[in-house]
């Protein structure tokens, strides 16, 4: 429902899932024989962290801060929950629930750990790549970013690794974000159009269809079986482990922001960007800056909804 208006509504299409990528051969399962330990909570994440600055490396890098979009997405659920996630979509006033600004409070503590010397915001692909030399041991994207590496030189044994972000308890919940595209059909007017319209779209969800589209197009439509049907299909192991990231334990979340607009709100550079002032450490920029920028903006584009 992207305008919230009870009226218009489109339907799940293709998704790909988003997550940290990251070095498989670095890792095992306890962190034994000069290997890291993959971390679960946002205390291993930052205990990894300290253990990479001491093996010259840096834990964390994006490729550009709007990436962060489904990361944040992922987390607010991970913490505070889809009811909250659903609240602050809709630009409502969030601001002093505790687990939801932990998210934010745990992304700006990374900046002991992200690698700002070697960032370039300019060069998203570049950044991506840091993980291929052990620069960087996570960096967030979505199942396309091996594509975009196809071409990079990657170090000896480098394997791709895929995980949802971390947890915030040992026993909290794990969510990775899809990147949905969507279907809908227009009012015509026309009887006979809007049925097959109808049908037409009622059968984009069978089985065979979605192995069609999966054969022809590499996408993954989200029925029910669509992991056995990819196989079938074709689909690259690699692209089946991350999206076998649900077969896991992760759940999957996929959010967007309701449309709307206010006059001098950039609400991406807001909830996105403002990571990169608190990563480059500029004076005044801490988490909670960051919450009070969102409450501000998120103000101005509640007020701009309600008066339309």
């Amino acid at each position: 429902m992207p305008y919230a208006d009870g009226d218009t509504f489109m339907l799940p299409m293709f998704y790909s899932t988003n997550g940290l990528f990251y070095n498989a051969a670095l890792f095992n399962d306890d962190g034994t024989d000069g290997k890291y330990k993959l971390p679960v909570t946002w205390d291993d994440f930052y205990a990894l962290g300290e253990q990479a600055n001491q093996d010259g490396r840096k834990l964390f890098i994006y490729p550009k801060a709007g990436y962060l979009d489904n990361f944040l997405f992922a987390e607010v659920a991970a913490s505070a929950g889809m009811d909250t996630l659903s609240l602050w979509t809709a630009y409502e006033d969030v601001y002093s629930d505790t687990s939801f600004t932990a998210v934010f409070e745990k992304l700006a503590g990374l900046k002991p750990y992200f690698a700002w010397d070697v960032f370039d915001s300019a060069k998203p692909i570049d950044n991506e790549a840091k993980i291929l030399n052990n620069e960087v041991l996570f960096v967030p994207s979505g199942s396309w970013m091996p594509g975009e590496l196809v071409d990079y030189k990657k170090s000896e044994g480098f394997e791709y690794g895929f995980m949802a972000p971390p947890s915030f308890s040992v026993d909290g919940e794990r969510y990775c974000a899809g990147m949905i595209e969507q279907v809908f059909a227009l009012r015509s007017g026309d009887a006979a159009r809007e049925d097959a319209a109808r049908k037409f779209i009622a059968y984009l969800y069978t089985d065979a269809a979605a192995k069609i589209i999966a054969e022809k197009g590499k996408g993954m439509v989200p029925i029910n079986g669509i992991m056995e049907i990819a196989k079938t299909a074709g689909i690259d192991d690699l692209a089946l482990s991350m999206y076998g990231v649900y077969d896991k334990g992760a759940k999957f979340v996929a959010s967007s922001f309701v449309a709307a607009n206010a006059e001098g709100v950039n609400w991406k550079q807001t909830y996105c960007f403002s990571m990169d002032s608190i990563m480059q450490g500029l004076d005044g920029s801490d988490a909670q800056w960051w919450i009070n920028r969102m409450k501000n903006d998120a103000a101005l584009l509640k007020a701009g909804i309600q008066a339309q």
